[in-house]
């Protein structure tokens, strides 16, 4: 079967759909991830067939106003950011998922590629929406993007149906654009494609660990948990010389990196963290990334490293720091380390919470609160708190034991299966 995977965003949108898109290939199938060219090469590394989603994320998100919603995150500046700068984007990007699905047997898509779902309607295949974390109405707990504590049982699944609402809202344009010049349908409905899918049943793998947060009772059954999907090291894989000599040479790390969240002012970050490593008495691995985490001076305690397999360096490092999107935070767990979680955006601050409520991490740090001292009061409790460091290793341990890859698999394939027949 051919299946193309759609997908738009950072590191954390993209490397779990690779990942079950190789799961889907060791079963048989013909997969093509569709994806933002900064991953274009790690899609092709990992054997599968690639298609470019031509939007710059990474300019979007170092941009004046991006910052400025990563600075100081609410709902009301996420809605402007995607008002003032998605319109287009999203446009390109519904018009290259469109592309990318010609020929197709089967259409799995990522919440930010909610057109997949009208793709299949127009291409008469079956389409599945895949979720990084439990974005599907419930009355447990509110909507991960607004940003709100726990509002009681109605208010919380209210908030899934005012986030679709809003959605439809944003993107009626790009939506109605794409109904009119590609796709042999009637405009968009009311209240969008997400709402749409929802009342169609379509069914939902969400790609997280249910030991980590365990899934929703009220949730229909065409909705599942799987477990986390993870991208471990292509065949033939080595890991840079010099940052095996660097682990060799001393005590455990600690790993910090904020992935693609893209910041301006990242030598100043890059200096807070160089100094909360030195009041600690710690080493460090600083991982570029998006953010550019690249100090002028370095000490030889710490080593800078460009993207190495999570699964294999996170084990080998003493606490993780990084901005809780939901594939560096499910690394972190599965390795069974400490969690340091600095939030910027949207599902972090969930993250962030949750962690240190598991008791497997500190209190998290948002972005706009983040200092030197903060940060070094937190990694001296992550390497001094052995009851914390235990509760890390006990729930690395249950995650290691999941096979999330091979439950998304088995689930598509039986629920493909009962819609090619009807």
């Amino acid at each position: 079967m051919k299946v193309v995977i759609l997908t738009i965003g950072g590191w954390g949108d993209t490397l779990p759909f690779i990942a079950l898109g190789k799961g889907l290939q060791s079963a048989g199938h013909d997969v093509k991830v569709a994806a933002v060219p900064d991953f274009s090469a790690l899609v092709k590394e990992h054997g599968l067939d690639y298609a470019p989603v031509n939007v710059d994320i990474r300019a979007l998100l170092s941009g004046d106003l991006g910052q400025a919603i990563m600075k100081n995150y609410n709902i009301v500046k996420g809605i402007r950011f995607f008002v003032k700068t998605g319109s287009e984007m999203i446009a390109q990007a519904f018009e290259d998922f469109w592309l990318a699905s010609q020929g197709t047997d089967a259409v799995l898509y990522g919440t930010a590629a909610f057109i997949g779902s009208a793709l299949g309607e127009e291409m008469r295949v079956p389409a599945m929406a895949l979720d990084l974390y439990p974005i599907y109405p419930t009355k447990e707990f509110p909507n991960f993007a607004m940003g709100l504590p726990d509002l009681g049982s109605y208010l919380n699944r209210f908030t899934y149906h005012a986030w679709e609402m809003l959605m439809w809202l944003m993107f009626t344009g790009p939506l109605n654009r794409l109904y009119r010049e590609k796709l042999d349908l009637p405009r968009a409905p009311f209240g969008g494609i997400v709402r749409q899918a929802r009342l169609k049943k379509t069914p939902v793998l969400s790609g997280y660990s249910p030991t980590v947060l365990p899934q929703p009772t009220d949730w229909p059954s065409h909705v599942r948990a799987t477990g986390y999907w993870f991208l471990d090291a292509p065949a033939g894989w080595t890991p840079p010389k010099d940052l095996v000599r660097f682990l060799q040479s001393g005590p455990p790390p600690i790993y910090i990196g904020f992935g693609s969240m893209a910041n301006k002012n990242a030598q100043q970050i890059s200096a807070q963290v160089l100094e909360a490593l030195e009041k600690t008495g710690q080493r460090g691995i600083l991982f570029r990334g998006w953010g550019g985490l690249s100090p002028v001076d370095v000490p030889d305690t710490v080593c800078l490293i460009d993207p190495v397999p999570h699964s294999w360096l996170f084990p080998q490092v003493a606490a993780v720091v990084h901005h809780g999107g939901v594939g560096t935070t499910a690394a972190g767990l599965r390795a069974g380390v400490p969690s340091i979680i600095v939030p910027h955006i949207v599902d972090q601050f969930f993250w962030g919470k949750h962690v240190a409520k598991l008791g497997v991490g500190v209190d998290p740090i948002p972005r706009k609160n983040f200092s030197s001292e903060k940060l070094a009061a937190a990694v001296e409790r992550a390497v001094s708190d052995t009851a914390l460091q235990q509760r890390a290793r006990d729930l690395g341990k249950k995650i290691r034991a999941e096979d999330g890859i091979q439950r998304a698999v088995e689930l598509f394939e039986q629920w493909v299966g009962r819609l090619v027949e009807n």
